[in-house]
This record gives C-alpha cells, sequence and structure tokens, in this order.
C-alpha cells in the first residue's frame, strides 16, 4: 500500500517536472523575430533590420532603451562587435516598428565577405540616485535582455 502511494507521488512529482521544463524551454524560445531585407548584399549595400519592440519605453527612454549589434566574419577586418544603433532617449510603444538602416560601418566603408551575425537587446538601467554613487550599490547594474537575433550574408 505504501508503494502505491509513493509511486503516485513520484508520477506527480514527474508530470510536473515535466511541464516546467516544458514552459522553461518555450519561453528560452520566445524572441522577437527580427528581419533583414535583403538577406544577402554587396560590400557596399545597406541593410534595413526592422523589429516590432516587444516592450514599451516611452515612460523612460534614457533608461529603457534598444541596442543593436552586429559582428562580423571570423577571420576578417570586421571581425569586431559593433553597435550600430540604440534607441536612449527615443521612446518606442510596444508593437512599435523599428527600422533601422545599417551602412559598413568601417574605417574603409564597406562590409567585409562573409556571414554577419547581430543581436537587439533591451537594456534597463536602474534610475535610482545612489546608483551614481562609485562603486555603484550591487542592485545598479544595467541588465541587458536578448531580445532577438538576426543574420546577413555580404558576398
Amino acid at each position: 500500500m505504501f508503494l502505491a502511494g509513493a509511486t503516485r507521488i513520484a508520477r506527480r512529482a514527474l508530470l510536473l517536472a515535466a511541464g516546467a521544463l516544458a514552459v522553461l524551454s518555450s519561453s528560452a524560445q520566445a524572441r522577437t523575430p527580427i528581419q533583414v531585407q535583403p538577406g544577402h548584399g554587396g560590400p557596399h549595400t545597406t541593410f534595413a533590420i526592422s523589429f516590432r519592440a516587444p516592450i514599451d519605453t516611452t515612460i523612460d527612454p534614457y533608461n529603457e532603451s534598444y541596442g543593436i549589434d552586429v559582428k562580423g566574419p571570423s577571420r576578417s577586418a570586421c571581425a569586431e562587435d559593433l553597435e550600430i544603433y540604440t534607441s536612449s532617449g527615443r521612446g518606442l510603444r510596444k508593437g512599435q516598428l523599428l527600422r533601422v538602416h545599417a551602412r559598413s560601418p568601417y574605417r574603409h566603408a564597406r562590409w567585409c565577405r562573409g556571414v554577419y551575425s547581430g543581436t537587439v537587446h533591451e537594456i534597463s538601467v536602474n534610475p535610482s540616485s545612489t546608483c551614481e554613487l562609485e562603486p555603484p550599490p550591487p542592485g545598479c547594474a544595467e541588465v541587458s535582455t536578448l531580445v532577438g537575433v538576426y543574420r546577413f550574408r555580404v558576398t
């Protein structure tokens, strides 16, 4: 009799754990779609990166913003990470379309050949005046949340 009760409890625990795992894995994959037009281009192409804002940043646009980064192909002069856009100071409403035109950010004014990968992050900064102290207290760190990823190819 004791074994049947223990089995029933173990089965319930297993079902709860499986359900929790399903929720966690689906939320980890839930990202905002990022589109790049065109998907591939030449060394002088201007790429349009667009997405719909998942959160509202109009309340405090200096402390809630979006940042777009791009990383060039490895083993090239363009291999570094670069920030190509920030919405700091510009409030965006939830669901608003943000479209950024990305021209080559490199000194030689052309994209290197290869695959570029990029990220869009939502950046939150604690606006408390205590965060201006040096060194800042532990709760004052800038928090960066991944919104989505994108790729494009230069041929």
